[in-house]
């Protein structure tokens, strides 16, 4: 009866340990690398960098943004799951470098990718110049910025 008893405890623990919730600490850090900075302007254009790395938010704000200073919280698996699928249906290769309008005073967004070292994208964009697909990236990274609750870092 003994034995019965300890079999069924050890299947027990080897089913429950299969189903247990992903964690933070499950993320693969290596799979993406966003960033995205907003640039100054002659007016009060907000100027913030948002970046994920891994399972890490980070942001920076500088001048005309709800936060200033330096930013950090946990990202969630799910969110990153999101962020790869989307990331991995862009085109990255066929995008170009910049759409810029030419005129001075327009604040620019600057967007950084990375899925694996050493093969960085950089897109810098004025207004909505960009295709569509990347502008509805950039839009849904700045939405996160008010779903989190950041930890002020670097005081």
């Amino acid at each position: 009866m003994r034995k019965v008893s300890l079999f069924i405890l050890l299947i027990t623990l080897f089913i429950s340990c299969g189903f247990r919730k992903e964690s933070n600490n499950q993320i693969n850090s290596d799979q993406i690398y966003l960033l995205i900075s907003k640039t100054g302007c002659f007016g009060n254009c907000p100027i913030y960098t948002l970046s994920l790395n891994g399972k890490t938010w980070s942001l920076n704000g500088y001048k005309f943004f709800k936060f200033i200073g330096e930013f950090e919280t946990d990202a969630i698996k799910s969110e990153i799951d999101e962020i790869i699928a989307q990331s991995r249906t862009l085109a990255w290769a066929d995008y170009k470098s910049r759409y810029l309008s030419g005129y001075s005073d327009l604040p620019s967004t600057v967007l950084q990718y990375s899925s694996t070292e050493g093969d960085t994208t950089t897109i810098t964009y004025e207004n909505n110049l960009a295709p569509k697909e990347l502008v509805e990236l950039v839009d849904y990274l700045d939405s996160k910025i008010d779903s989190k609750e950041w930890a002020e870092i670097g005081r």
